[in-house]
Parts: structure tokens; sequence; C-alpha cells
């Protein structure tokens, strides 16, 4: 039971635990011993039906052991090696503990441990154990432990002296006397650290096993031993010659860390006592307590006496024996000892020890018991309900009988009573509880009332089974039966009718509530039964057995039987309506699938879909551009984009959009629309030029026109820019090249380029322009023809009368003619003055070329505005004019000047083209 320690509650640090190893290796009492002779007894034949019972211990009995194990410090596996001996020195009735036989044995041992690691660790450890154990005589349970554990070694920290002990309670059984194969047993005891009632208390439970014969070899030699197991891992090897275990295995769980600590027998040693005894029970076994028993035994002398204990010191019996009785018997009463684990008595055992005189020698032998008990507490007996606890729940009583002996509890009757009716719930009698189990009974029942009522759970009612305990047989419990709880409902929608469109989803739900507990029930559907949750969804479809018919669904919630009661609502009943629907058309394989794209002008691009109607009606397609209709009724449309007009880049985006419908209203249309967007397109623009470009030659008089003609595709403004003779011109389709308007004389070439551009396009003509030299001028004629026609020379005109200047010539040459009167001037080949004052007036015309006013004739004539019937204006007494006279000098002035001015200007005209 050593290395049951680490696992409840023992926490030690690496070094610490060194200490911790040495005091648990020592611990039970089986490892205790000294060196001795190495004597042994042939090991008997092992009768495995009635098994092996107590060993009897004498004193100078001795056992030495070795061990060989590693232990993990700091990540450094240690070596450690040693010895551990025990002997028994005394035998006696220890007044401490109720004068219970108990053998003293003295323990020493030698562990050792070195660890070199060159140029960074050189460790020793050494532990000197010496101390003493108590242990029973009848079955060697361990009552104490004393210890002194001394270290020393090469960590100063470490080293000192380590006194420690342990007080078992109740005695820790490492076995389970007499030693039967396939045997189970439990312990739990309490150790306290050190003794005392202030000390820690250290607690260790567990299930031993003994497992079946088998050989092996330890450093004493080859045994037959008796696994026995501890929680299912192999411990210890019992041998019944050698009186204790040939080899102990150990797990320490230190921190983490499993240390493995083999012990192995190397030698032992044996003693007879000089007066012998035996004893043995003669009568049937198991034995129940409170019944009679029978053991006999015999003394190697005689004239003595043979006391007879049971376990803790208490005496069975006294038997003298007088002259030469050897042989005793007796007649002993088994105690009713409780089996519980907790007592300080053995499990379904108990030892029976014979001393003879004191202490001259003894004799142990084990009496089996049926030490059973039926045990109830007040966890065995629970009563629930399915509800709220009200008369129409279903009541539940759950009952737990225990059994805490190691013997199975058999015919075992088992009663429950609701005692305010005098009704008996559950009456078994054939019952079994196996050794250290629990069984569970329930039983379910109803109460038809409200009230307070009494449950009692008896176990063994007619006491036919014999217990350690009689007392535990019977629990009671009350519990309440409440009013009916009223049932509530809550259902959506309100129950009637209920209209829905197909296609169409609706949620009804009904919720029956009686208090907390929430009751079942199930849905159908025209009778029907679809659900048993509380609600459904109901789902309408446009085709099948969900969809538009003439007579309306029935839906019904009803709750399960036995849920209500009379006078209470059991169902609830929706009638569905479902209406038709008109589906609207469904689009497929549409193309172009995107709903917005882009395109060139000049590009074309192709919308198609494929349709259907859920419903099968015929459908019709309709397609519309920007809001018009088009021309297209079928599943397919080509949009040509126009580099000119409607379809081009001016007018995008376009907004395309295909209506499919199956003629029944907007419920019954799909529309698919798509955005295209027409990129814009710079085609080259058509030209021709006129004249060809090139060499070209032109009159000086007349020269000539150059022109062009451009059209852009896209509608684009052609623009152009004349370039010659360092000018421009811009923007216009022709340019008129008159060498003389120009200031040229002829004979040049004149370089006159065209450049056309539109958009990203442009072309260039060149002309070289060859002149032709000047013609000589023409001889100029002069006017002919012209004269005054009105008024004649002299005429009279009475005042009032309009004057008509007119004038004539046979000259068809484009004349002008400008009148001058009385400082006045006029122009028109006819004129009317109107208003002229009375006296003599001089008209004078003069008359040109337009293009060339040097080639002119200057006329004159007198008339004379008088009053009617009145003398003469002007006239002197010779009947002249002086008014003529006067005006007579600047006519002539007039006259004759530019006639020398233009003679003059003829004659260097003359003289420059001689030049």
């Amino acid at each position: 039971m050593i290395g049951r320690f680490g696992a409840y509650g023992q926490s030690v640090t690496a070094t610490a635990s060194i200490i911790v190893l040495a005091l648990l290796l020592v611990a039970p009492r089986s490892l205790y011993g000294a060196s001795g002779p190495d004597t042994r007894r042939q090991d008997p034949v092992l009768d495995i039906a009635s098994g092996v019972d107590a060993p009897v211990h004498m004193a100078s009995d001795s056992w030495n052991y070795t061990t060989e194990f590693e232990f993990d410090l700091m990540g450094f596996p240690v070596p450690f090696s040693g010895w551990v001996n025990m002997s028994v020195v005394q035998l006696i009735l220890d007044p401490f503990i109720d004068m219970a036989p108990v053998h003293i044995t003295n323990m020493t041992g030698n562990i050792s441990g070195h660890l070199y690691i060159p140029f960074i660790l050189d460790l020793d450890i050494y532990i000197e154990l010496e101390g003493y154990t108590w242990s029973k005589v009848q079955d060697l349970s361990l009552y104490r432990t004393v210890l002194n554990a001394s270290i020393s070694g090469s960590i100063p920290s470490l080293n000192g002296n380590y006194p420690f002990g342990y007080e078992f309670s109740p005695p820790l059984e490492e076995y389970d006397f007499p030693l039967v194969q396939g045997d189970t047993w439990w312990t739990n005891v309490s150790a306290r650290l050190p003794f005392g009632a202030s000390g820690d208390l250290l607690y260790m439970n567990g299930t031993n096993s003994l497992g079946t014969p088998e050989q092996m070899t330890v450093p004493a030699g080859t045994f037959s031993v008796l696994p026995i197991s501890i929680d299912g891992k192999r411990a210890l090897f019992y041998n019944s010659t050698v009186g204790n275990s040939v080899k102990r295995s150990y797990e320490l769980d230190l921190d983490g860390t499993l240390l493995v600590v083999p012990l192995e027998l190397k030698s032992y040693a044996r003693h007879a006592s000089t007066v012998g005894v035996s004893l043995k029970v003669t009568s049937s076994q198991p034995v129940r307590a409170g019944s009679s028993f029978s053991v006999s035994g015999r003394t190697s002398v005689s004239n003595t006496a043979v006391t007879i204990f049971f376990p803790d010191g208490n005496m069975a019996t006294f038997v003298p024996l007088v002259l030469g009785d050897r042989d005793f018997d007796a007649i002993l009463i088994a105690p009713s000892y409780p089996d519980d684990t907790l007592t300080s008595v053995d499990h379904g055992s108990f030892g029976v020890l014979a001393v003879v005189g004191l202490l001259d020698a003894i004799a142990v032998t084990t009496v089996t018991t049926w030490a059973t008990d039926a045990e109830l507490d007040g966890t065995s007996l629970e009563i629930v309900h399915d509800g709220e606890g009200t008369v129409d729940d279903t009541f539940t009583a759950l009952t737990r009988v225990r059994n805490p002996s190691n013997y199975a509890v058999k015919d075992l009757s088992v009663r429950l009573v609701l005692k305010e009716q005098g009704l008996v719930l559950m009456d078994r009698s054939d019952l079994s509880v196996p050794a250290g189990e629990v069984i569970e009974l329930s039983v379910e029942f109803t109460v038809d009332r409200p009230g307070t009522y009494n449950l009692s759970l008896i176990v063994d009612p007619e006491d036919t089974v014999p217990e350690t305990n009689e007392s535990n047989n019977e629990i009671s419990k009350g519990f309440s039966a409440l009013e009916r709880m009223p049932l509530s409902w809550t259902i959506d929608p309100f129950p009637g009718d209920v209209q829905m469109a197909e296609g169409g989803r609706t949620v009804l739900s009904a919720f029956a509530r009686r208090g907390e507990e929430e009751l079942n029930g199930n849905w159908t559907l025209d009778g029907r039964t679809i659900s048993f949750s509380n609600s459904i969804n109901f789902t309408t479809n446009y085709s099948g057995d969900l969809s538009s018919r003439t007579e309306p669904y029935v839906i019904i919630y009803t709750l399960r039987e036995g849920q209500t009661h009379e006078g209470e609502m059991r169902s609830v009943i929706w009638n569905v309506t479902v209406q038709d629907v008109n589906r609207p058309p469904a689009l497929t394989n549409i193309t172009p699938l995107s709903e917005e794209l882009w395109m060139s002008e000049g590009d074309v691009q192709y919308f198609r879909v494929e349709a259907y109607d859920p419903d099968n009606d015929p459908l019709a397609f309709h397609w519309e551009l920007d809001g018009l209709g088009l021309p297209v009724h079928g599943q397919a449309f080509a949009f040509s984009a126009d580099h000119l007009g409607p379809n081009s880049s001016a007018g995008s985006p376009f907004h395309l959009v295909l209506n499919v419908s199956d003629g029944k209203g907007p419920d019954g249309t799909t529309l698919r629309d798509w955005t295209v967007h027409v990129n814009d397109t710079d085609r080259p623009f058509i030209y021709s030029f006129y004249p060809a470009p090139g060499d070209i030659t032109v009159a000086f008089d007349t020269g000539a026109t150059l022109s062009f003609n451009a059209t852009d595709l896209d509608g684009t403004p052609v623009q152009s820019s004349w370039s010659y003779l360092g000018r421009a011109l811009l923007n216009t389709t022709h340019l008129t090249f008159k060498p003389k308007d120009l200031g040229l004389s002829g004979g040049e070439t004149v370089l006159t380029t065209l450049g056309l551009s539109s958009g990203a396009h442009s072309v260039r003509a060149v002309w070289n322009i060859t002149v032709l030299e000047r013609p000589l001028p023409p001889p100029v004629q002069p006017l002919k023809g012209v004269i005054i026609v009105s008024p004649m020379e002299g005429q009279v005109f009475f005042k009032g009368e309009n004057v008509t200047l007119r004038a004539e010539a046979t000259d068809t040459r484009e004349l002008d003619y400008t009148w001058s009167v009385g400082g006045d001037t006029y122009r028109g080949r006819e004129v009317v003055l109107e208003g002229l004052d009375i006296g003599e007036h001089m008209a004078i015309l003069r008359t040109f070329l337009s293009e060339d006013t040097t080639i002119n004739v200057t006329l004159a004539v007198n008339f004379t505005v008088t009053i009617e019937d009145g003398p003469p204006v002007g006239n002197d007494p010779d009947g002249r004019s002086y008014l003529w006279l006067l005006l007579l000098v600047p006519i002539l002035l007039v006259a004759v000047i530019p006639i020398v001015l233009l003679f003059i200007k003829r004659k260097e005209e003359v003289m420059v083209w001689e030049e």
C-alpha cells in the first residue's frame, strides 16, 4: 500500500520527494525485516478451496529485501539501490489498543543514490532508516508505524533527521485471510500524521483482489506465490512458507514523475516455538453472526492454560489444561460485527487467536462469517412526478437498497406502502443485493385527490434475513398532490377560416399547457397525421396536393388521450382556402447574362432569352428601346449600333427592355432589361480636290479657283486650312487665286497647301501654281456718244416745275453719271430736281467708266428758272445776262483743269509702259 500515498494529497518538490520516498518505502508492515539465517521450509501444497490462512510469526522471524530503481531529479536519472530488513522482536497484548495481541517488528534500512556528470554535477544521497511497526496477530493488519530517516550526502540543505509515523484507523488490511483465489476486498482507512489528535489525516482507499497462483524467482529462490492487485495493478506476491510477500512493486507519483520501486526478497528466517500449539474450526463455515461455532486444538505441553481471543483483544474463552491434557475444544458465539470498512472488523471473516500460557505459543485460525446487511438511508427513497405535482401527474418512487457487506443478501423482501390509502405499491420477496452494491427499483403510481401523503419503504419486513444492523431497514418520506392546474391554450392564427395564395406560407401553432407542463398533440391534414410538434409550416404549391382547389384544407391539432378532462377543449380546427395564383413567366438561358454591356459603333449585339410559363400559359415577347416599342416579337433581338443616327454613340447609353407576358396582367409579366453603352468610332472622312493637287498654270488676269469636297461619315465637321504666300484661310471650301489681286506680276510659281482634319484623321493637298506672264493692256477707248438730253441749253422752267437731268450714251460699257447743280451733287443717268431757286443755273455732267475713272467726259448745260410772265432775271439793258458771265468762268476752270491733268497723267503712263 506504499504507492497509494502519492494519489491522496501528497505533493513534494524534487528534493523533498527523496525524503518522502524513504518514508513511504517502509510504511507497510510487510516491508520491515532484518537479516537472519537463510532457513527455509518446503512450500506446502496450496489448497485453494480452503485458502491460505494467516501465518504465525514468532520472535526473531526476519526478512531481508533488496531494491534498485531510478529517480528523476530535475531531468537527471539518479540510480538508487539498497536494502530493507525487518524482524519480529516482541509479541504483546498492547494496552494502548484494547489489549489486542500484536507483533512489534523492528525495521532498518539503507538506501543510497549517486549521480555524476563531469564538470556539471556530483551528487550523493544516503538514507538510513530505523523504526518499528505494530500489527495484529490475527490477520497482520497494520495498527501503527514509527520511523526515523537520517539523510546525509552532498546536498547540505537536505541532510538531517526526519521522524515520521502513521496511525491507521481502522487497521490497514493488506491481506484478507484466508487467501482464496478470486477473493476481492475493499480498504478504506485514515492515517494520522504524526500521532495524536492534532495530526493531519491522510485518507487511503482501494480495491484489492487475489489472482491465480504462479511461480516467481527472486534472489531468495523460486516460490509459488499468490499475486495481489491493488486497484488493478499487481503489487504483492505472497508465499505462505515465507509468511510474507516475496516481491513488492510500487508506483509513486511524485509531482508528475512516476517512480517504480521494486522490492525483492533476498533471504528470510522462520523460527519454531519451544511450545507447539495448533487451532482449527471444527464446525461448518461460514458462521452467521450471533450463532455458535466450535474450535479445537492441541498443545505440546500440559498443565498450562489456553486463552482464546476474538479480534481487538476481546477474550472468547479460557481453557485450563491439567494433568496430561493437551487437547482442547471450545464452543464460541460468533460476534455480530457490522461489516463496514470504517470499523476494525475484517471483511466477512475474523481471526481467532489461541495463546498458550503467557505467550509461550500462539496459533491463529480464521472464521468466515455471513456478515450481511440491507441498508436504507436518507437518499434511498425519492419521489418525483412528471408535471407540477397535481392529481393528474404520475408519481414515481425511486428506491435504493444498499448492501455494504462483502456477502450477497439473498431472498430479500422490499415493500413500498402508501399509508394514507393503505395501498401496497410494491411487494417483492425475490431480490438479491450483491456484495458492496446497490439495487434500484422504481414504482409509478397516481393519487385521485389532492392532499399530503406519506410513503414508506421497508426492507426485510418479516425480519427473515440476519443483518448486522436491523435499525436501518425502514424509511418514510412525505409528498403532496396539488389541485389540477387549469388548461391554457396559445393559438395562432385564430382558429377558423384562413385565406392563402398558392406559393404562400403560414405558420399554425397551438400550445396547450397545464401550469408549467406542456401537453403533447398531433396535427392532421384532411384526416392524415402530419406532425407531432406544437407548430407546422403550411406551405402551398402551385400544382399538386397543396395547390388551389374548390374546397378548403382541414387542419386539426388534437391533444393526446388522457391529457384533458371533461369540459376542456381538446382540438383546434382551421379551414384553409388556397386561392389560385398566376405566376409570372420564368426566363432562362439569358444572353448576354450581364445587365450592362459595351459595344462600338458598327457592331451588332444579339440579345436572346428562353422563357417558359410555370402555369403553361402562352407567352408574348415585346421589346422596347428607350421606351419605344420595337417591331420584334420573338425571343431574340439584334441591336445594330449606327455610326450616325438613332443607334450611334450620340444616344448612348440605351435602355433595352424585354417584356415577357402571359397576358394576365402585371402579375403575369416578367421584365428583363439591359443597359447598352455604344462607344464612338472615328471613321476616316471622304474627300476630293479640284483641280487635282499638283502643278497647275493660271492666267494672270483670270487666275483659278481651288476647292475641295469632304464628308465625315460620323457627322463631325471637317476643318480646312489654306496656306499660300504667307497667308492663311480657314474653314472655307474654296480658294480664289487671282494673280493680279495678289500683287503678282506674272511668271511666279506659288506653293499653295490645304490641310483637312476631322477627329483623329487628316489629309494634306499641295498645288504648285505657276502664273503666266502679264499681257499688255489694251488701248483705252474714249467714251462714245455721251450727250445731255435734258434740259436743253437755255431752256426756261417756271417756278414750281421739276427739272429733269437726263443723259444718254452710245458706249455699251458700264458708265457712272455724276451731276453737279449749284454746288449740290447727284448720281445717276436720270435725276429729277425739285424746288430750284429762280435764276440762271448750270448743270455739269461728269461721265466715266466704272472701272477706270481716267476715261471720262464732262458736259455742261444752262437753264433758267423764272416766274411765269415776268421779265428775265439778271439781264443787262442790252439784253445779256451778267449772271452767265459769272458762271462761265468757273465752268471753264472746271472743264479745262481736269483735261489738262488727264493729259499730264496719260503722258506719265505712256512713259511708264515705255520704260
